[in-house]
């Protein structure tokens, strides 16, 4: 049997080297030193002196393990039954979201390694086979599938009545989400390889041809196109007249969504290659150098980093005063907010590149190790 463990990181304090000679002390100066440190030791913590107060978070409870046939790289997605992810081994599964027990799965020409998207009992999904399919949520039988042209490596967005979705065959497609049919597509002139957002009536995507495009809503047509130094690599996030993503070339750019010029950029120490959180005017993403940010959203500025010691390619998620990201080592990382402190690290046997799904008080988190972890976080 598999063992999985909660690991908590701490220092480690390593006493100096013995030099060569040394003094040896006599008794009276071995008596006083003791007399000293009985002192030290008798009155700490009274008087004026300053603690240092660390956040009382709890390790979570490991609940149950799903295992596939091959990677997931695949965030899950959760209701209050069931949850529904991808896998590498051609599979959409849902799983029972109590003990982990397979419900169903449905088989797809390649890779799903995209997060599916649940609605009106309709699961939406892409597979790299270029297929976008709409499963029944109760019993995974097939209700339409749609032919991008190329690989879906990433989840669609519906919103105002529309399923937007990004193709690596260039297409920014908008679908109606009852029966597939088409609405409009847009062609850019690289691959879509990660999700659209929409704000402001716009469709924003970005594109492996260096630019970011903002499309109309309604019919698609070109609002304005933003150009970076390098692949973007990162849904776009929108929040308050301003969309925020990633370049390959280090940096994060703030654009305003009304006219497409840019706010500000802030290179960092490396790629940010999983999508990024936005929480309270602080804008949170992970490097593949291993270094987490907190940026002004406003600004730009740094407001904090912290490195954990591997690569973070994996999705940022925030949950009330939590980080949650999944590292190269294996790790699942929960830092605090504040200055990104590690709180606690659970360990799975693989690469996580995913991502977190937080329903209630559970985790759902997936590794290459081809397992889904369930976890009960303490509110």
């Amino acid at each position: 049997m598999d063992q999985f463990a909660i690991i908590t990181k701490h220092h480690l304090f390593r006493s100096s080297p013995i030099p060569d000679k040394q003094p040896q002390p006599n008794f009276r100066t071995s008596m006083l030193i003791l007399f000293v440190l009985l002192v030290i030791f008798s009155t700490a913590g009274c008087g004026s002196a300053s603690t240092i107060s660390m956040p009382q978070v709890a390790e979570p409870e490991l609940l149950w393990v799903f295992r596939s046939a091959d990677y997931i790289r695949s965030i899950p997605v959760a209701t209050a039954n069931t949850v529904y992810v991808g896998s590498d081994d051609n599979n959409v599964y849902a799983i029972h979201a109590v003990n982990g027990e397979m419900i169903w799965k449905f088989i797809t020409q390649d890779n799903v390694s995209a997060q599916p998207v649940f609605a009106s009992n309709t699961v939406f999904v892409g597979s790299w086979d270029g297929q976008l399919y709409a499963l029944d949520a109760i019993d995974g039988t097939e209700r339409w599938q749609f032919n991008t042209g190329g690989w879906v490596a990433s989840s669609p967005l519906l919103s105002n009545g529309k399923l937007f979705i990004s193709s690596a065959s260039s297409v920014l497609y908008a679908l109606n989400p009852a029966d597939g049919t088409e609405y409009w597509r847009f062609i850019t002139n690289g691959s879509l390889m990660t999700s659209p957002t929409l704000a402001d009536g716009k469709v924003i995507v970005g594109s492996t041809d260096n630019y970011v495009y903002a499309v109309d809503a309604g019919d698609g047509q070109l609002a304005w196109r933003y150009g970076t130094n390098w692949d973007i690599t990162t849904a776009p996030i929108a929040y308050e007249g301003v969309v925020y993503f990633a370049s390959a070339d280090r940096k994060i750019f703030a654009l305003s969504i009304p006219t497409g010029n840019m706010a500000w950029q802030t290179e960092l120490d490396g790629t940010a290659v999983g999508n990024l959180d936005l929480e309270n005017g602080h804008l949170y993403m992970g490097t593949d150098r291993g270094t987490l940010y907190a940026l002004d959203s406003v600004t730009g500025d740094i407001q904090w980093s912290t490195s954990v010691g591997s690569g973070l390619r994996s999705s940022v998620q925030v949950h009330g005063e939590i980080i949650y990201i999944g590292a190269d080592d294996g790790y699942l990382y929960a830092l605090s907010k504040l200055d990104g402190q590690l709180l606690w690290s659970f360990r799975t046997l693989n690469n996580i590149v995913s991502g977190v799904e937080v329903h209630g008080n559970r985790l759902y988190v997936s590794s290459l190790d081809r397992r889904v972890y369930a976890l009960e976080v303490t509110p």
